[in-house]
């Protein structure tokens, strides 16, 4: 149904360009449904083929393996005669160079011959001959006598496809060789053989047999191989590495070099080919398998696929049209329904023409009647909060009782105080809608939290909130907290919310909602996005401390520039009157226009192209100052401007600093003698204030003004002790209240005591 779904909606934007009727493409929405387990089926046969691969290469591996331990088995016997030869010292150790023997050496020679072939036992019955070769007298001896290497194959190969030549190089080479060859047989019948060469290693017996040479019964071997042909048509061979089967023929050994299971096409057929090397010889186990024979159950398979997908194809082809025209004649009878349908190409797009069009019209109408039910209920809210006609027909009115069932309600006056990057993001969007969505949010989270009642009146969103005794006016404010945070953290909207105080009578809602606009303006004080309770500002009374010692403070380092010591003065006044109580707004206000107050007074005045003007437009400081929404804010504001005066007066200090400070050092080589001489007394002396002249003279000179005082009066009194005058006379001329005073501060600058001074400058030099 899903997938019918899918193609019903394809069909429906296809039938509003009009290119063909409802019925076709029914048609072909059923036709591809009925078509998905069809192509099922030939993945199932695809996938049938593979696992039937799969299987039988599994199953071949696990043959060939079978192959090759019995082979290797086979083998392993032939090494074990090799061994047995080898470890008989007696049978290594006859010694014979020539055919030409003696009685006695004729006697060695059947014992030599009984021995080997005692080896031939029953269960290697498939070696027939075993000799034994030394390459220096080109000499053998076994099962059947002594003979030269020419007479031994005479003997043995003459009637072979084995020639002497390759016969004679390969007792030449002394490395294991397992040479399969045909021989003809007195009655022409042809046997296949294999004639092993086996090197023979004995490092503790000093014999000159060198050579294992064995015969061996192809057909003999090949039946003591115990494996298993799964298949019809398998074929088993084991090939050496010069190409050559030691038990069948018929394969090119080329094709062993891809990896132990690969598909070949062989004379225009498909092949299963497995092979294996061998851990003891040269051989490889191959067993190949035409793709014919492992496939027939998977051909069956396909066969029963097709007749099944004809039969399915067939009888669902039928079944389709029937239940396409059934459905059709659905759709007729629903355009029916709108009435006498008229050259319609589109069934499908003149039912939805219609329904669009009766839903339209029913939007519109619930949205009318929706809209004068709002329109009524707000109209009763904003009555019941400005106290309008607040009469016993309005709250016993029964619309307006509908709205609240419990007896407790408290106001709570909302504002949105940061709402133009709402969502976190610049859009280009009015404010009108940005605040819209605001109210969307506040109105949505807070109906559901505490299922209050929200309008906007009065430019602000007020909510009533009514309860029952099972919820305390801390919850309520615990609800709004989390909220306010909510707003900031999802949707970057900075709400203030403030509280009245709770009633318990409809007609006190009013009252409860003064109260929730008066905590409003408390914002002021408290900050944005903060829940304001009535009931703390309540009754609340102070008086401002800002003292005239202060202010004179602030002027002084504000001609100096010093804004540092501004800003810590205006901390201090800050935190004494609003970090630890909360006055009320009015007080608070009139706090804000001393501050103001000073500020002007020493707002500097600069040149300007139409005469002298201040530094800074004072409307617009009051304005940018006024219209701060925190009194945080009003003081960022406030410092922002003293900042600005500092950095102007500091400039214009920096110019005339060097003049101003020498002016104070000819003061001070004219007056250095007067006792009453100090940085008060020259601070009045140039109309400036004692920090200023301080700091303008130590910034431009390096040293502070009383140092330089004492520096003046020491120079002159090493040139009057010099002249021999004493200390007591020089303290007083130089303005020094006593001699102590002045023996103290010589020894600060000069290290030495005046006394020691004139020793060292005196008569004596």
């Amino acid at each position: 149904m899903n997938i019918s779904g899918f193609f019903n909606k394809k069909i429906s934007k296809n039938m509003v360009t009009g290119k063909s009727n409802v019925f076709k493409y029914l048609l072909i929405s059923y036709i591809v449904v009925f078509l998905v387990p069809i192509l099922i089926n030939i993945a199932t046969y695809i996938r049938v083929i593979d696992v039937t691969k799969q299987e039988t290469a599994e199953k071949n591996l696990i043959i060939s393996e079978q192959l090759k331990t019995s082979a290797e088995q086979m083998l392993v016997r032939v090494e074990n005669v090799k061994a047995l030869i080898n470890a008989n010292d007696t049978l290594l150790k006859t010694n014979f160079t020539s055919e030409d023997i003696n009685s006695y050496e004729r006697i060695e020679l059947l014992k030599t011959i009984s021995k080997l072939n005692s080896y031939k036992l029953e269960e290697n019955d498939f070696i027939e001959d075993i000799y034994l070769y030394r390459s220096d007298c080109n000499l053998s001896m076994g099962t059947n006598g002594l003979y030269t290497a020419e007479r031994l194959y005479k003997t043995l190969f003459n009637n072979t496809d084995l020639g002497y030549s390759n016969f004679s190089s390969m007792l030449r080479k002394n490395e294991r060789i397992y040479k399969p060859y045909r021989e003809v047989s007195v009655d022409g019948i042809l046997n296949n053989s294999i004639m092993c060469i086996l090197p023979i290693e004995n490092e503790f017996s000093d014999t000159g047999w060198n050579t294992l040479i064995l015969t061996i019964s192809q057909n003999r071997f090949a039946r003591e191989i115990k494996t298993a042909k799964e298949y019809p048509g398998t074929e088993i061979f084991i090939i050496n590495k010069n190409d050559e089967f030691i038990v069948v023929s018929g394969i090119n050994n080329e094709l062993l070099t891809e990896k132990n299971i690969f598909n070949k096409e062989l004379n225009g057929e498909n092949y299963m080919i497995t092979f294996l090397n061998s851990d003891i010889s040269d051989w490889k186990y191959v067993m190949i398998i035409p793709a014919s024979s492992y496939l027939n159950i998977a051909n069956s398979l396909r066969n029963i696929l097709i007749l099944g997908c004809l039969i399915a194809l067939l009888t669902g082809l039928f079944i389709i049209y029937k239940f396409t025209m059934r459905n059709y004649g659905e759709i007729k009878k629903i355009v029916n329904l709108f009435g006498e349908p008229k050259d319609i190409k589109n069934e499908l797009e003149f039912i939805n023409k219609h329904i669009i069009e009766s839903i339209s019209t029913n939007e519109k109408l619930s949205k009318i009647i929706s809209q004068a039910k709002d329109d009524k209920k707000d109209s009763y809210l904003r009555s019941l909060l400005r106290g309008d006609k607040l009469n016993s027909s309005l709250t016993k009115n029964e619309d307006i009782k509908s709205y609240f069932k419990y007896e407790n309600y408290i106001v709570a006056a909302i504002s949105v105080d940061k709402y133009e990057n709402i969502f976190f993001e610049e859009s280009d969007r009015n404010n009108n809608e940005k605040y819209y969505d605001a109210y969307f949010i506040i109105s949505n989270t807070l109906q559901e939290l505490l299922g209050a009642e929200l309008i906007r009146i009065d430019g602000i969103i007020t909510a009533i909130i009514n309860f029952g005794d099972n919820i305390s006016v801390e919850n309520i404010c615990d609800t709004l907290k989390h909220a306010t945070e909510f707003y900031k953290e999802k949707f970057n909207l900075t709400v203030t919310v403030s509280l009245g105080t709770v009633k318990s009578d409809l007609k006190a809602v009013n009252i409860s909602y003064k109260e929730a606009q008066d905590a409003l303006q408390y914002k002021f004080i408290y900050g944005t996005g903060n829940v304001i309770d009535y009931k703390l500002i309540e009754g609340l009374s102070g008086t401002v401390v800002y003292s005239l010692e202060k202010e004179q403070l602030i002027i002084n380092y504000a001609k100096i520039g010093d804004f540092e010591e501004i800003n810590n003065i205006i901390d201090e006044i800050f935190d004494t009157n609003f970090k630890n109580k909360v006055l009320p707004v009015q007080i608070a206000k009139c706090f804000i226009f001393d501050i103001l107050s000073t500020l002007l007074r020493i707002l500097p005045k600069i040149d300007g192209e139409n005469g002298e003007t201040y530094l800074i437009d004072d409307s617009n400081i009051i304005d940018e100052i006024i219209n701060s929404n925190t009194i945080t804010e009003m003081k960022e504001s406030i410092l922002n401007v003293f900042k600005k005066i500092c950095e102007h007066n500091s400039s214009v200090s920096a110019n005339g600093a060097g003049n101003l400070s020498r002016q104070i050092e000819q003061y001070i080589k004219v007056n250095y003698k007067d006792q009453d001489i100090n940085v008060s007394m020259i601070a009045d002396y140039f109309g400036l204030s004692g920090a200023y002249i301080s700091k303008l003279f130590k910034n431009s000179t390096g040293i502070s003004i009383l140092d330089y005082i004492h520096k003046e009066r020491i120079s002159a009194a090493k040139e009057m002790l010099k002249q021999g005058k004493i200390v007591a006379h020089v303290a007083t001329e130089l303005g020094y209240n006593n001699s102590n005073a002045f023996i103290r501060v010589f020894k600060r600058y000069e290290k030495i005591t005046p006394g020691q001074y004139c020793n060292h400058f005196g008569k004596g030099e």
